[in-house]
């Protein structure tokens, strides 16, 4: 769904001897809820903060993904930063009876590895009492076929792989941009499972080496999250980035059953 323009798409210079612009310059803000129909790729984003002291705020967001017959969403929480009194609940179905696949007020640990929906559609709920630029979330969805594995998803970095259409036994190699490093999981992975297919190992992470080298000297820019281990963790999913407002998933996407 991403960002929407707000205001005018195009704007004049006029004036000759005064030269000036015809009208306000627009914004671009997350909007709050939407819907997207044969969903395939995109992503949800927590709705922008109005601007101004006496400014309205949106309470309740929802949001309605429904993919192509016979095919199912995966979702990745690339982040999630909420304030104490903030919930993101992700359901299975548009239903009220629907599986919840997440609920941010429950407690528990953050899905690194994403969830998977039961069937074609997905409903995302945010509830928050104040929006601001610290906190908030960033979800990427994904349709993939019944019967295979979801397309794997990397920042800063690249793959190859065996079956554009992630088959059982496509196998996936990963690479990353310069500047970055592989970490926190395997350079290949593979589609297994013939009954329910599923990647057999997390996606690794590609890591910027100049902010390794400045935090391995505990040096840190003004509003970069410091890694911190989460006791909570389990073995080999890696660690949660303590920031501003909340816990910061990183990029991490493992494969497997919801």
């Amino acid at each position: 769904m991403g960002y929407h323009l707000q205001g005018e798409s195009q704007l004049t210079c006029i004036n000759a001897s005064l030269p000036v612009w015809s009208g306000k310059e627009p914004t671009c803000r997350a909007l709050c809820g939407g819907t997207v129909k044969n969903a395939t790729v995109g992503r949800v984003l927590s709705p922008s903060p109005h601007p101004g002291p006496n400014a309205t705020f949106d309470r309740s967001c929802s949001w309605s993904l429904e993919a192509p017959k016979d095919q199912r969403l995966h979702l990745h929480l690339e982040r999630l930063a909420l304030g104490p009194t903030d919930r993101l609940v992700l359901w299975s179905g548009l239903d009220a009876g629907s599986v919840v696949l997440f609920d941010s007020g429950r407690g528990g640990q953050i899905p690194f590895e994403g969830v998977i929906s039961e069937g074609p559609a997905v409903r995302v709920q945010f509830i928050t009492d104040q929006p601001n630029h610290e906190t908030g979330f960033t979800i990427r969805y994904e349709a993939f076929e019944r019967g295979h594995c979801y397309e794997p998803y990397l920042q800063n970095g690249n793959f190859t792989t065996s079956d554009p259409l992630y088959g059982v036994g496509a196998v996936v190699q990963f690479t990353c941009d310069p500047g970055h490093s592989l970490e926190q999981g395997p350079p290949v992975i593979e589609c297994i499972s013939a009954r329910d297919p599923y990647w057999n190992d997390t996606e690794p992470l590609c890591k910027d080496t100049l902010m390794r080298t400045k935090t391995s000297k505990h040096v840190t820019s003004p509003g970069t999250a410091e890694p911190e281990s989460d006791p909570g963790a389990r073995p080999g999913v890696g660690t949660r980035r303590r920031a501003p407002g909340g816990w910061v998933a990183p990029r991490r996407t493992r494969p497997g059953q919801t």
